[in-house]
């Protein structure tokens, strides 16, 4: 996308349209629109295809338009659970418009994080960046690239965020993680982050850094005690983990592994371990499923 100059005439056009054609547009979006319309807002809902018909051949514009209508956004009140914050819908029609506006993923999806706390729409709007630098972004020229998309690594950085901090999804944090470990320019901060991922049983490692963060800047007792029964969790997962990797490179018995690994009949606290009818090593302690670990 290349900078342009909006003339006063061009926004005014914008302006009267979204009045005139508001209530056409969300009508025919709630029948036929793959976006869910915002529930208690006064957002007009667009639908990008008949957004796309009421620009007359002026998208670039439109997307501009929409570019200061979330530069406009004042609002940072934190959204009501399972609200879409308004502005997520004009970035994500501005993305539809011109899927490769970098700047709308990167800022718009901080925006939506940390000033509305809408998560979701968070997500889904990196998620969309994220598909868009996979599949599309090496369809356009090499110094559109190098122009727009410079650290194109912040995408999947993002992503991987708020999968971790926001959803405590490890799982969902991998892929992104994993990603920044094939691209340049990666910060060293961060790509040795995305390289404990890559480790074997990495990911439980992260997990229990995130948990160790986590409890000691927490100031609430009884919170704090939650999170280190989570990190007990965890931590028992972490073992469990490693003992049944070395189990499966081991050429021999259950009870000979036993032997010559020193695993003992019960874990720390008092949970037997043994080795399940698939094979699998357990324990008969109970345990939490921690950050989308198990």
């Amino acid at each position: 996308m290349s900078i342009r100059t909006v003339s006063l005439r061009t926004v005014s056009y914008f302006v009267i349209l979204f009045s005139l054609t508001g209530y056409l547009s969300y009508s025919l979006s709630s029948h036929h629109s793959k976006f869910t319309p915002p529930r208690d807002d006064l957002s007009v809902h667009w639908h990008p295809d008949l957004f796309r018909i009421l620009t007359f051949g002026h998208a670039p514009a439109a997307v501009d338009f929409l570019l200061i209508r979330f530069l406009a956004e004042n609002n940072i009140e934190h959204v009501k659970p399972g609200v879409k914050a308004k502005v997520f819908y004009y970035l994500d029609l501005a993305t539809e418009i011109d899927p490769a506006f970098f700047a709308l993923y990167t800022a718009g999806t901080s925006f939506l994080v940390v000033a509305r706390n809408d998560k979701e729409s968070a997500l889904a709007l990196i998620t969309k960046g994220e598909k868009f630098r996979k599949y599309q972004l090496i369809d356009y020229p090499e110094e559109f690239r190098e122009t727009f998309w410079s650290q194109p690594w912040q995408i999947p950085m993002i992503k991987g965020y708020i999968h971790l901090f926001e959803f405590n999804d490890l799982p969902g944090a991998t892929e992104s993680y994993l990603a920044l470990n094939t691209m340049s320019g990666v910060p060293d901060f961060i790509r040795e982050t995305s390289e404990r991922f890559a480790r074997s049983g990495g990911i439980y490692e992260v997990g229990m850094n995130v948990l160790r963060g986590m409890i000691l800047t927490s100031t609430d007792p009884e919170i704090k005690r939650e999170l280190e029964k989570k990190r007990e969790s965890l931590f028992l997962s972490q073992y469990l983990y490693q003992l049944n990797d070395s189990f499966k490179k081991f050429k021999g018995s259950w009870s000979k592994f036993k032997q010559e690994h020193r695993v003992p009949d019960q874990d720390l606290w008092g949970g037997k371990i043994y080795l399940t009818a698939e094979g699998k090593i357990d324990s008969t302690t109970p345990r939490q499923k921690v950050l989308g670990l198990e």
